[in-house]
């Protein structure tokens, strides 16, 4: 059953059970009959109390995924127009390049136990390529390093993985772990394993609150196919992304 499937079945339901209500207002069809049923309308009452409470929540909800969409148009909107300015270096391959944005959100594991994790809520690449299948905590990778030290970092993956990627994959398993802690960026061999071949290298920059206390919000990073590390880690490429971090922080995330 679909979401307005049951809030039409929900709603019927209301309408009976306000009818029920107004019926016994009237003492139809007779006093002692509801004298006999007084159980019927504490149900109606209870079941009224419920749905008024509910139909609130819902509205509330409904409105707050409205500002979270208009949110996440302004940030695509944003990146879009900061994708232009990185790839007017003609060094870079523009078919090549993606910019992503990513925001601290709380999650919750069982028992209820909340943990914060870094998502995805806007990209613009003009590939096919499917950000990897990776939960960003402060030890995952560069995204996870940019959080952990909130300053803008850099990978050159090309370099780093550069004997690994034409190994078939049980010698390019023992090659990864010999490789030290920092080239493995925390990311498990299955992890490494399915994006190996999509990232040269990698750049990032945080976005943090603009007050006093300098609260870690997410960030913004740029990555590009093949040996395209000298010119993402460029100064140019830096201010362009801490010009769209900033634009994200005042526009999209309301710090």
């Amino acid at each position: 059953m679909t979401f307005k499937a049951m809030k039409l079945y929900f709603g019927l339901i209301a309408m009976a059970a306000t009818a029920v209500l107004g019926l016994s207002r009237i003492e139809f069809p007779t006093a002692k009959f509801w004298n006999n049923h007084h159980i019927w309308l504490l149900v109606c009452i209870g079941y009224l109390t419920v749905f008024a409470g509910y139909e609130s929540l819902a509205g509330l909800y409904a409105s707050r995924r409205k500002e979270r969409e208009k949110a996440l148009d302004a940030a695509r909107t944003i990146v879009r127009a900061s994708f232009l300015q990185i790839v007017e270096n003609p060094g870079l391959d523009w078919k090549k390049v993606g910019l992503h944005v990513f925001q601290v959100v709380k999650r919750r594991r069982r028992l209820l136990l909340r943990y914060e994790v870094q998502e995805e809520i806007a990209r613009f690449q003009l590939s096919a390529k499917k950000l990897p299948s990776i939960r960003f905590t402060k030890d995952k990778g560069v995204i996870g390093r940019c959080w952990r030290e909130v300053d803008k970092v850099t990978f050159n993956s090309h370099a780093e993985f550069s004997t690994l990627r034409d190994l078939e994959i049980e010698r390019c398993r023992e090659a990864f772990g010999t490789l030290p802690e920092a080239s493995r960026g925390g990311l498990t061999f299955a992890e490494f394993w399915s994006s190996r071949n999509d990232y040269g290298a990698i750049v990032a920059v945080p976005i943090i609150s603009d007050d006093a206390a300098r609260k870690y919000l997410g960030c913004v990073s740029c990555d590009a196919e093949g040996d395209s590390y000298a010119y993402l880690a460029s100064d140019r490429i830096f201010r362009a992304l801490e010009e769209c971090a900033a634009q994200i922080r005042d526009l999209v995330l309301g710090e």
